[in-house]
């Protein structure tokens, strides 16, 4: 072995060690695609299975994107590894008919089969580790792609050494070197004719943009990695302060609630950071815009606003809360009903049921409301609030709207039209969780009588669990 390349394995295992990337796994997946860096993968995996206790296997994946030259990487990679003794599986999917289908670009549409097919043979195989060829000049590319886009932290820290079940062994070699080792072991690759043509971003960075940088720098690949890992470092450390936030999971996480108060007092890298941790945990990634409109509803004066999210994700603003949840923000209000004189009518919707009539009918140990019959005029119905309703509650406090008492009240915007209101042909007359109008009170048990309960279930009695419909 000579000495360049007792050096770049020796560079490769450190990296490994580094970022323990073949720690307990007994079986590597290799991803080959049949080009120089992922059979320098394939070549020192191979090399160092022995050494680290490792069974290797191989995958890859025909994207069927490039007619013969696609079919003949396959019988490269296939005979390949039949010579070398590694077994390998093999994959395949029309990428173009599939982006056409789901109207998504091709380079999307082939990562997400590719990378399915790799889950789909490590599952079938057992295979602990899934290893890809990505190397340091992929790293600065991507860098570089991240930074044309505005990416923040996370997107300037490049390609991730680990990330899950993945490992890239080769992210501290730069082709130079990988080309290197491929002379040296004379093991040969194909080469994908795309790669040198300036037809898409990546193409143009590499073939213009990185040799100028690299004029300037020899070591530029080496540099970038550096500063990647070093805003990893700094990404890692934040995603932790994030990670720690206190939220509140609602209905088995269906809702995530977390304090206005709290979030906004943390910088916007931190806050924003709780935010994307959030959506992903509905399984959806926010652009940098999305983080910012939540951002300013938490920010803002009003008590109550929402914004709508990618795939059905809202965030609504509830005076003191940021409340998550799948699916846009609207008001499911109730059926209107008419109360039976002396009977108890259910609202199912809001797991009320209420009481109109005579006081002796039910269990006057509780607090009962309790309205003048002369003040009272027409049907009484339990229905959501209108516009327009109004109240007064005592003597001082003036006639309010209900919009303003609920909002005094801090009752949150998707939920004001499923508090019952009790009103008759003049007007309201209760309030389910605010009061009653004072001007239509009585304190006699022989005018009409007001009370609610929750629904009872079948075979419950109905006697003595009236409570008074202003909590």
């Amino acid at each position: 072995m000579s000495g360049i390349m007792s050096e770049i394995i020796k560079a490769v295992c450190e990296y490994a060690d580094k970022y323990r990337m073949l720690d307990g796994c007994n079986m590597l997946l290799c991803a080959v695609s049949g080009g120089a860096d992922s059979m320098c993968l394939l070549h020192m995996m191979q090399r160092i299975s022995s050494q680290y206790g490792f069974a290797l296997a191989a995958a890859h994946f025909n994207h069927r994107l490039r007619g013969e030259h696609s079919d003949f990487d396959e019988a490269f990679v296939s005979k390949y590894c039949e010579i070398s003794g590694i077994k390998l599986i093999v994959g395949s999917e029309d990428v173009a008919a599939y982006a056409a289908a789901n109207k998504t670009g091709i380079e999307e549409s082939a990562r997400e089969l590719r990378y399915a097919f790799f889950e789909s043979a490590a599952a079938g195989l057992g295979a602990d580790k899934i290893a890809t060829a990505h190397n340091a000049d992929d790293n600065a590319e991507t860098m570089i792609l991240n930074l044309l886009r505005g990416s923040g932290l996370r997107g300037l820290s490049g390609i991730p050494p680990v990330r899950g079940n993945y490992i890239r062994p080769l992210l501290c070699l730069d082709r130079k070197r990988i080309i290197t080792y491929l002379i040296e072991n004379g093991v040969e690759h194909t080469e994908d004719l795309t790669n040198g043509e300036p037809i898409c971003s990546r193409n143009i960075i590499r073939k213009e943009v990185i040799p100028v940088l690299r004029s300037m720098n020899p070591d530029f690949a080496a540099a970038a990695g550096r500063c990647a890992e070093s805003l990893r470092a700094d990404d890692a450390y934040m995603e932790k302060q994030a990670s720690e936030f206190p939220r509140e999971y609602i209905n088995n996480g269906e809702k995530i609630s977390v304090r206005t108060d709290a979030l906004s007092a943390f910088p916007d890298s931190i806050a924003s950071r709780v935010i994307r941790d959030i959506s992903e945990e509905f399984n959806i990634l926010l652009s940098q815009p999305h983080v910012a409109a939540v951002l300013k509803i938490c920010g803002a004066k009003s008590p109550s606003a929402s914004v709508n999210l990618p795939k059905g994700l809202t965030v609504s603003r509830e005076y003191e809360k940021l409340i998550f949840s799948l699916g846009n923000v609207k008001e499911d209000g109730f059926t209107e009903r008419e109360l039976t004189y002396d009977r108890w009518t259910p609202v199912p919707e809001i797991g009320l049921e209420f009481f109109w009539g005579n006081a002796g009918k039910i269990n006057t140990q509780f607090n009962i409301f309790f309205f003048k019959k002369e003040a009272v005029c027409g049907k009484i119905i339990v229905r959501p609030r209108k516009t327009g309703d109004k109240i007064r509650l005592s003597v001082n406090s003036g006639t309010k709207t209900l919009k303003k008492l609920f909002i005094e009240k801090k009752i949150p915007a998707a939920e004001r039209s499923r508090v019952p209101v009790i009103s008759d042909d003049i007007g309201v007359l209760a309030v389910y969780g605010i009061g009653a109008d004072y001007q239509r009170l009585s304190i006699s048990e022989k005018d009409y009588a007001l009370a609610s309960r929750p629904v009872q279930t079948h075979g419950e009695k109905t006697e003595g669990t009236a409570q008074r419909a202003v909590r």
